[in-house]
């Protein structure tokens, strides 16, 4: 389980800018290759850059955890997905991490 985490550095006020840190990849591994050390506005499917920005963004707003969980069906193939973002602070009580 371990493998599967992922985090991103979110200490810049311009959610383009979060770095991915530690990626696990996912579905997307083979498509891309690793995406470490990677600024979130450079990830190559807009779409899912944009979708991504805005909910590590409202992650970040709020302050707490969010989770999603839905199924998911791409050319005829299912997936049941399921993701929590965890906030992770600094020593000033900012937030500079977000772990999924």
């Amino acid at each position: 389980m371990v493998r599967r985490i992922s985090w991103m550095e979110t200490f810049d006020q311009n959610q383009k800018n979060f770095i991915l840190r530690e990626y696990c990849g996912g579905s997307m591994l083979p498509l891309y290759g690793s995406m470490k050390g990677t600024r979130l506005g450079d990830y190559p499917n807009r779409m899912h850059r944009d979708a991504t920005m805005a909910e590590y963004q409202l992650c970040k707003q709020l302050r707490r955890p969010l989770y999603n969980e839905f199924n998911q069906i791409l050319a005829g193939v299912t997936r049941h997905y399921r993701r929590i973002l965890m906030l992770l602070l600094d020593e000033r009580g900012e937030v500079g991490r977000i772990a999924y």
